[in-house]
């Protein structure tokens, strides 16, 4: 296991209520992001493969299409750097949870997280 995963596995304190909730939305987090890793290795393939023939063949349609593929690959990149943030926060997010500290503090602590959440991760409202 490498250290970018080591966020999606269960953390020991999966016992405490609530910690679950944490655990499944960052493995879901990360296996979205393993997914959009994965579509933007595939379109880098795709356009190193179709920039080439093009040129050998010397037409403009594969040229283009890899050239497309390229930059397009950008865009899911990004949106994994972005899903593997959000998960790797939830992770953090659910061991505080887990561990809110001194009992004196613990109910304020876990309505202040319960309050970042809401504000992270809900949907918007409208109107």
């Amino acid at each position: 296991m490498n250290q970018n995963e080591a966020w999606a596995q269960p953390h020991p304190r999966s016992r405490v209520p609530g910690t679950i909730v944490f655990e499944r939305m960052a493995a879901l987090l990360a296996r979205s992001a393993r997914q959009h890793r994965a579509w933007a290795i595939t379109l880098v393939a795709a356009g190193v493969v179709l920039v080439p023939a093009g040129l050998f063949l010397d037409h403009w349609a594969p040229l283009a299409a890899g050239a497309f593929a390229i930059a397009v690959a950008v865009f899911a990149w990004l949106g994994a750097v972005e899903l593997a943030e959000r998960a790797e926060g939830l992770a953090v997010l659910g061991e505080d949870w887990a561990d809110p500290g001194p009992p004196e503090l613990a109910g304020r602590r876990r309505a202040g997280l319960i309050d970042l959440v809401e504000r992270l991760y809900a949907p918007e409202r409208s109107g």
